[in-house]
Parts: C-alpha cells; structure tokens; sequence
C-alpha cells in the first residue's frame, strides 16, 4: 500500500533538478593535479528518474584511489564521468518511481 504522500509525490510534475558535481571529461592530464585540473565543478540537470530508480539528495560525496586512476587514463572509463563513489551522508529520498 502506497502511502498518499507518497502518492503525491510519485504523481508530482517532475520539474527538473539540477546537482553541482565533479566531472570529468578528459583523462590523461598532467600532474601535479592542482596545475592541469582535471575534474572540475559544474552544474548538471538530471534527467527524470525511470522505473526501478530513486533519486536521492547527498550532501557531500569525496573522491578515492581508484577515482585517481580513471583520472590519470590507467582504468579507463567512458567519459564524461560524475565522480560520487564515497557517499559521506544521504539525507532523503527526493523522487521514488512507482510502478504497480
């Protein structure tokens, strides 16, 4: 049974949301990282959620080794690339696609 907030809230005209992320576009570049700056912060507009996903608002995600990687062209990634792997806090469920 669904919840009519819930309700509400799956049947809401999605009005887009826009997220600041770290991108990147471009592996390869030259150290030291704080010269070339790789990744950069820019501002997304996310698509609407499709069946079977949730949207979810984070306060802050960091980086890890393995992101290092994909930045220096040692594991290759399709690109461009939102880096968030090290979520630090979920704070709520923004947009739950139900389907019955």
């Amino acid at each position: 049974m669904v919840s009519s907030v819930l309700q509400n809230e799956i049947s809401r005209k999605w009005d887009g949301v826009k997220i600041r992320a770290a991108v990147l576009r471009e592996s390869g570049a030259a150290v030291p990282y704080a010269a070339s700056r790789p990744i950069k912060i820019e501002t997304l507009e996310l698509d609407e959620p499709q069946q079977g996903e949730v949207l979810i608002k984070m306060k802050a995600a960091s980086l890890c080794h393995s992101d290092l990687s994909v930045v220096n062209g040692s594991r290759p990634r399709p690109l461009p690339i939102v880096f968030c792997k090290k979520k630090v806090q979920s704070i709520a469920v923004y947009k739950f696609v139900y389907t019955a």
